[in-house]
């Protein structure tokens, strides 16, 4: 059947699954599921356990907006198929997973974002926790903790956290820093306390952060929008509308 033919392609890629072709692979993966949608279940079903298609498809292709039908299942058959928590690799997968589900059901304003906020913050972890961590996931964790904050108003621990937060990313970006990491920190900073509500609060101190940036583009809500467009870091985003469009 099909599927013993994918099977054999994807094995093939175990052994070179930090080549750069992966992620033109997890484009490809990405793009048949969002045409064929009714094929999304039993693919996760299917491969949530495989190393080429964790990588490709639900890491490099992480997706922030669940374009894909029954997204958030699919994140769950990968948390499902993570190792343990005690395990380095483990751990940081089920980071990565746990706030995308958080930031899903967060930024949809429903019930479940409680839950998934408490399970991931359920044991609080700090920045010397998140070394071993990639870069992307662990400023997800860090920003989003606003979000639970928000949610729970827990404005005294929030503030904290605002704090935790900027003196993590000052220490981050002053290591020598790709575009695509700093780009990785300012958006994700940016987005999660615009949503939180308390960006004008954070300005002075992204400023800092980032001088080559103008103070004033962050209050005009056009000139906003321009920023985030041009430093966005997700890969997905960047690629998915060029290839879809050109279809």
């Amino acid at each position: 059947g099909s599927y013993e033919v994918l099977d054999d392609f994807l094995d093939q890629w175990i052994e070179r699954i930090d080549h750069v072709a992966i992620f033109d692979l997890g484009l490809a993966l990405y793009t048949v599921l969002y045409k064929h949608p009714e094929a999304a279940r039993s693919f996760y079903v299917r491969y949530a356990a495989h190393p080429v298609v964790r990588r490709g498809l639900f890491e490099l292709m992480a997706d922030p907006d669940f374009q894909l039908a029954h997204a958030d299942e699919g994140l769950r058959h990968y948390l499902d198929a993570s190792r343990p928590v005690d395990d380095e690799q483990g751990s940081s997968d089920r980071l990565f997973a746990r706030s995308m589900l958080f930031r899903h059901h967060f930024l949809k304003g429903d019930e479940r974002a409680v839950d998934e906020g408490r399970r991931l913050y359920a044991e609080l972890l700090g920045p010397d926790d998140l070394n071993v961590v990639h870069l992307f996931p662990a400023t997800r964790y860090l920003t989003y903790g606003l979000w639970y904050d928000v949610l729970q108003r827990r404005t005294a621990r929030r503030k904290r956290r605002e704090s935790m937060v900027v003196e993590w990313a000052a220490e981050r970006l002053l290591q020598d820093r790709s575009e695509l990491e700093r780009n990785i920190i300012f958006h994700t900073l940016v987005e999660g306390s615009l949503r939180a509500g308390i960006l004008d609060r954070l300005v002075p101190d992204i400023s800092r952060l980032f001088p080559d940036i103008d103070p004033d583009r962050f209050n005009d809500p056009i000139e906003l929008d321009r920023l985030l467009a041009a430093k966005e870091p997700n890969g997905l985003r960047v690629h998915f509308k060029r290839v879809a469009h050109s279809q």
